[in-house]
């Protein structure tokens, strides 16, 4: 069977696809002036609170999908 890419490790192809966003952070650290940023009381809580509860709902979803 004939392939386009004979050669190439498919996994190995979709990790290099995956590191096509490093640009995009490369320049958004290129950017920052080394300044905190201005943030109000609820933002800090709504920042904090963020990371744990996206976490829950990702165990959610898996274990809703299992």
């Amino acid at each position: 069977m004939h392939t386009l890419l004979p050669n190439v490790n498919k996994c190995g192809l979709l990790l290099f696809l995956f590191e096509l966003t490093a640009p995009l952070a490369f320049v958004l650290v290129w950017f920052y002036n080394g300044q905190r940023g201005a943030c109000s009381p609820l933002q800090k809580k709504a920042f904090y609170w963020f990371y744990p509860v996206h976490l829950l709902v990702l165990a959610g979803i898996t274990n809703l999908m299992l």
